[in-house]
């Protein structure tokens, strides 16, 4: 089975890592390398952007170029140590790592973050905005999306009315395809629906091509 300090010397895994693994072997009650091993992956995982790690990936496919050989359990066997272990939990228990149906290790704190995100995403799916002006509506989306002689459909106007009707919509598209200028007539029939009360409008952007919501 791998060491974890090799994995560490090799550059693939933390000191952070590594404490944690021993932390959760130690909690355990038992020594288990498949557990040291999950542990120190979903904490290398979640340390570089990822909310889980899956246990039938391998992590590093480039980890023979550093000279660190990384070994992974059997899925099954794997997935059977740690069913039996104190500090992993199914969904809905509370242990510091959570194990899914589909093979896939989240710390707690993550898998819940999810939940939240999924339990959020379908409200706003299932639900629609009140008192929609639907006349003003029908006029901004006239007023801001001319007719278009090139295309039958206009996505960009299809995508306007979904965001204003609902309570969530997802835009996406390669670059230059216009979702920045549709996030701003969004806002704008938004603004206009509002008709002078107070909006409360956030944008997240690393890249200056923005997401909003309301």
């Amino acid at each position: 089975m791998t060491d974890l300090d090799s994995l560490c010397k090799g550059g693939l895994l933390a000191p952070l890592d590594v404490h944690f693994a021993r932390f959760m072997e130690t909690l355990s009650g038992l020594p288990s390398q498949e557990i040291a091993l999950a542990a120190a992956l979903t904490s290398c995982f979640t340390r570089q952007g990822h909310i889980c790690f899956d246990l039938s990936h391998s992590p590093f496919p480039a980890a023979g170029e550093s000279g660190v050989h990384l070994p992974l359990p059997e899925k099954s066997r794997w997935e059977a140590i740690l069913s039996r272990s104190k500090v992993v939990g199914h969904p809905g228990e509370y242990k510091p790592l959570i194990l899914d149906e589909k093979g896939r290790i989240y710390l707690y704190r993550y898998w819940q973050y999810q939940e939240q995100l999924v339990r959020g995403i379908k409200r706003g799916i299932e639900s629609e905005q009140s008192g929609l002006d639907t006349g003003l509506l029908k006029q901004g989306l006239s007023r801001l999306f001319p007719p278009n002689k090139i295309t039958q459909v206009d996505w960009q106007k299809v995508a306007a009315f979904t965001a204003v009707k609902g309570s969530f919509c997802v835009i996406t598209g390669g670059p230059g395809t216009g979702k920045t200028t549709a996030v701003a007539k969004i806002l704008a029939l938004l603004v206009e629906q509002s008709k002078g009360s107070r909006l409360r409008i956030a944008l997240v952007s690393p890249t200056g091509k923005g997401v909003a919501w309301l």
